[in-house]
Parts: structure tokens; sequence; C-alpha cells
């Protein structure tokens, strides 16, 4: 369950309308999606196992994806209360919260939103304390996991797939350059 977009925006300058795409698309649609899949695995009287792509931002983010980042912590509670609500009808519900990703539409927002060089993921992963942005081929590996009966009878959890460790070390700030005016 993937259904998601990106703009930028940040508290001084979202819109109502910016607002009602964000949660429409990354709330509303992964919602109903949910709903639509849990009305067949029980009509079909089964078992089943639903994922949820949201993202680290979601714990808060960046300041200039305000409303990206609200819609995500919202898809984590989501996701939580769906698992309790589903859990006797044998449906199991987990997230996970991809971190910075190497995928073509970042790229495609990097040049966009950051004007940024065709050789921008050489920096990018530079920077990172691994070395490199998360790759969607380990994302798609731990969500077949999440789906698999490999993962037993875990449900309602959000997996931060990334190379932070949210709440350990010194909390970071917005650079002048982040910071809404």
């Amino acid at each position: 369950n993937v259904a998601a977009c990106t703009d930028r925006d940040n508290v001084f300058n979202v819109s109502a309308d910016d607002w009602h795409r964000m949660l429409n698309i990354n709330v509303v649609s992964p919602s109903l999606l949910l709903q639509g899949v849990a009305a067949s695995i029980r009509s079909a009287n089964a078992q089943g196992s639903i994922v949820n792509i949201g993202s680290t931002s979601g714990h808060g983010g960046q300041p200039f994806l305000h409303s990206y980042c609200t819609s995500k912590g919202a898809l984590s509670v989501l996701t939580k209360n769906a698992a309790y609500s589903l859990m006797r009808h044998g449906i199991r519900v987990n997230q996970i919260n991809p971190g910075w990703m190497d995928t073509e539409s970042e790229a495609a927002t990097q040049k966009k939103w950051h004007n940024a060089a065709d050789d921008w993921l050489v920096a990018a992963e530079a920077g990172q304390p691994m070395g490199r942005l998360v790759k969607p081929a380990e994302v798609a590996r731990a969500v077949v996991f999440l789906l698999s009966g490999e993962s037993g009878l875990m449900t309602g959890t959000v997996i931060d797939f990334d190379q932070a460790v949210i709440g350990a070390g010194d909390p970071p700030k917005p650079s002048l350059a982040e910071t809404p005016q």
C-alpha cells in the first residue's frame, strides 16, 4: 500500500488545497485501499497481511515538507489502528518507513525542488553514515517478509528502514536555508 505524493510547503505557506491533496493521497487513499483488501480477505474467510509504506519523515520531518510529514505521521496511526481492529479477523497490518531513497522519483525531486546536478546521488550518498541511500530492492525484501508467514504474529509494527536511529544522538536542527521565513 504505497499511495503517496510529496510537495514542498511549510507551516507558513501550506494552503487548504495543499492539505486536502496531501491527506487524500497519503492517508485517505491508503485507508480506502486497506479497507477494500481487508473486506476481501474477510469475505474469503481467510487470513492476510497488509503493508503500508510510510516515511521516516512521519516522525516530524523536514520544515519544507510540512504537510507530507504530517500525512506520514497520520499513516502510522492508521496502521496501528487498523492492525488492532483487524487482528481478530486474522489480518495483520504493518508499516515500513523508508528513509532517503535512491529512486527515479527522488532524482526528479532533487532536480525540480533543489536544483540538483545530474550527479546529486554521489554527493548525497557520500554524506550518509553508511555511504549510500536506501535502495528500493531492500524495502521490497522487507515488504515480502512482512507479507509472509515468516513474520509470524507481527502486527501494528512500524519499522524505520533507514540508517538513522530515531531518538539517539544529538537532535538535528534545521539549517537557516530549511527554516521557513
